[in-house]
């Protein structure tokens, strides 16, 4: 399995919800701290979809 395989809709959710994960990590503020926990959540989701998706490939 090559890296062009992984050219899906899911790798760029995936990235996005990485670094906004990181941006709220590093902020002030409980909730921001929360929501960068259920980006991260988000991220492995589309992580993971995004390798089945390369698989189907």
């Amino acid at each position: 399995m090559n890296l062009k395989k992984f050219n899906n809709m899911y790798t760029y959710i995936a990235i996005s919800y990485f670094f906004v994960s990181l941006f709220f990590a590093f902020q002030d503020g409980m909730i921001l701290k929360v929501a960068s926990f259920f980006f991260l959540i988000s991220f492995g989701i589309n992580a993971f979809k995004a390798i089945k998706e390369a698989q189907k490939r």
